[in-house]
């Protein structure tokens, strides 16, 4: 996302392509997970990382909760802001 909360790219997948369902995490077991998101980015200096988890069967987002028990907004989590004054970026075709 973009600072004013516009959708800049996405990847949509299951935890590890699916090879490793939520329902077999142990509790504070930490999942490593890779994703390539292409970004819309013209313009914008800064982003905003986040992720959200899904009911793969009605598609309705999981609630999220911070390290302290809170109930996260819009049950979004955050994971990083990525400063990119800067950067070069390469485009292709």
């Amino acid at each position: 996302m973009d600072q004013a909360g516009n959708l800049l790219g996405q990847n949509d997948a299951p935890p590890k392509d699916g090879a490793y369902p939520t329902s077999w995490w142990l509790p504070d077991e930490i999942i490593a997970d890779r994703h390539t998101i292409y970004l819309s980015t013209a313009g914008v200096a800064t982003v905003h990382l986040r992720t959200g988890m899904y009911d793969p069967t009605t598609m309705t987002r999981l609630p999220a909760y911070d390290s302290m028990g809170q109930h996260l907004p819009d049950d979004v989590i955050p994971l990083a802001r990525i400063n990119l004054e800067g950067i070069t970026t390469c485009v292709s075709d």
